[in-house]
């Protein structure tokens, strides 16, 4: 049986991709080009098999359509296809990890900095998030005079890795509506200000 060469061709260039990601160290992408890989071989064995395929990305799902047209997936194939995600998935977690850690330590230097400041972690980091997202961090300070000087200031202090962006803002900026909904359901990471009951933060 002859597979799609289109799709087989695909598949092949998200394999590589994903395994010169790997030595990139940009995990979350090798994921998903492993998983996208996965999925063509696959569907290219059900379209040349069946003429089409169910439209999903679970693997496990596919491997069933295979082996109810009575095709006995090899167990070495399944079990390579596994332990390649499986791979990534690990490498990914330590990429998590790694962020987080980053973060701990910038949150650090901003409190030897500004003691007088309150902390939070806002935007897509405070709950559901992609591997790669930035981290949204807002500094609030008693009194902002100049914005663009404390962005800097407190830029310089971030760890080389940390993808970082970064909001300076007054205790009156809190107030705001516009800003309390940006803020709202944010984690609190410290609280020199005293400012956990003015804001919608997780501890």
């Amino acid at each position: 049986m002859n597979l799609p060469g289109e799709w087989v061709e695909k598949g092949d260039a998200f394999l590589v991709d994903a395994e010169n990601h790997i030595r990139d160290g940009l995990y979350w992408l090798s994921c998903f080009e492993a998983q996208q890989a996965a999925e063509l071989y696959l569907n290219g064995f059900l379209l040349a098999k069946a003429g089409t395929y169910p439209f999903t990305h679970d693997l496990a799902e596919l491997l069933r359509t295979i082996k109810s047209l009575g095709v006995d997936v090899p167990v070495e194939y399944a079990r390579r296809i596994i332990e390649f995600i499986r791979s990534a998935s690990k490498d990914l977690s330590r990429y998590v990890e790694k962020g987080d850690k980053l973060l701990g330590e910038y949150v650090n230097r901003l409190v030897q900095e500004v003691p007088e400041s309150t902390i939070v972690l806002f935007g897509s980091r405070r709950g559901d998030y992609l591997p790669n997202s930035d981290y949204d961090v807002a500094v609030i300070l008693g009194h902002v005079t100049d914005v663009r000087g404390e962005l800097l200031r407190f830029y310089s202090l971030k760890p080389e890795g940390l993808f970082l962006d970064l909001l300076v803002l007054s205790v009156d900026d809190v107030d705001d509506p516009v800003v309390k909904e940006m803020l709202r359901g944010c984690r609190l990471l410290y609280d020199g200000l005293g400012m956990g009951s003015r804001l919608d933060c997780e501890q």
